[in-house]
């Protein structure tokens, strides 16, 4: 396939329903069915394309049998007529993309040999914007640091999904100035 041949993440657009995607997996978990503990119920992915963008992706259940076996973590696919879905706004997320990659029945996936992005997916941030809130809460965050406390977890919330648990952390570059 071309270099030309795929749409960047920043490139998607809602509107075309046929597009073709290089991606890293750089996360991929299972979530169990709720009803049969030993069924798997969808995938979740974490994908990034060369430039080094995150999307959330999924495959629901109905074709898991199809990208169980194909999918690895760590590995780089074209993925050809995936579903652009909105995102749910107010939840957790782990990209800042406001749209999900959906498997389907007509998505392909095919493996990939040529990609020049990062391997891990880290996009580590400055501390002082969190420091100072100007990065939204609902969204995950690379750090480098040293952790110094763990609190204890906050389960109020009858939601375990909205379970809290405050860790502190030390600026690497504090650290450095101790060894």
């Amino acid at each position: 396939m071309a270099s030309g041949d795929f749409t960047l993440i920043r490139d998607l657009d809602v509107l075309k329903d046929s597009f073709t995607m290089k991606l890293r997996i750089i996360r991929l978990w299972t979530l169990e069915d709720y009803y049969k503990k030993d069924e798997i119920f969808a995938i979740q992915l974490i994908l990034m394309d060369e430039q080094g963008k995150k999307i959330q992706g999924y495959v629901p259940n109905a074709y898991i049998y199809k990208f169980r076996k194909v999918l690895k973590e760590g590995e780089v696919f074209f993925i050809k007529n995936p579903n652009l879905a909105k995102m749910d706004e107010g939840k957790f997320q782990l990209t800042d993309q406001m749209q999900k990659l959906t498997f389907t029945r007509e998505t392909t996936v095919a493996p990939c040999l040529d990609f020049s992005g990062s391997i891990n997916g880290f996009s580590f941030i400055e501390y002082h914007p969190i420091i100072v809130g100007t990065v939204p809460l609902n969204i995950s965050l690379d750090v480098i640091g040293l952790v110094v406390a763990i609190g204890e977890i906050d389960a109020r919330n009858e939601d375990r999904k909205r379970h809290k648990m405050r860790i502190q952390i030390q600026d690497v570059k504090v650290c450095f100035y101790y060894l």
